[in-house]
């Protein structure tokens, strides 16, 4: 009896994967639809029936002269360019801008002069 329930407990999660793996599946539940671009999720094994979208911008990036300002709205005709109607894949986070160290004083009072 113990071992047949052993090998029942070893069995389901390989069924299990078999099921969350099946790539025509998994990659139609887990597309969404913003009305402007198409993201990829990935299913979550840490939390069932979940889907993570990561690095989905929720506003223009502070460069040039919007840097230390209030963010501006998405524009999403931008987006919808850029994409050229492809699915964008959000399973990881995109690359990040790697920021230097804060050293000196100038960096502190560019911050200070930027504010209103």
């Amino acid at each position: 009896m113990l071992s047949l329930f052993l090998l029942i407990l070893w069995a389901c999660p390989v069924v299990l994967s078999l099921v969350i793996t099946d790539d025509t599946t998994t990659e139609r539940s887990t597309v969404v639809d913003l009305g402007y671009v198409k993201y990829l999720g990935n299913h979550t094994r840490t939390w069932p029936n979940t889907v993570s979208y990561l690095g989905i911008p929720y506003a223009e990036p502070p460069v040039g002269g919007r840097r230390y300002r209030a963010p501006l709205p998405l524009d999403t005709g931008r987006i919808t360019r850029e994409t050229n109607g492809e699915i964008i894949d959000a399973k990881s986070y995109p690359d990040f801008c790697i920021q230097g160290a804060i050293s000196t004083g100038q960096q502190i009072s560019d911050i200070y002069r930027a504010l209103p």
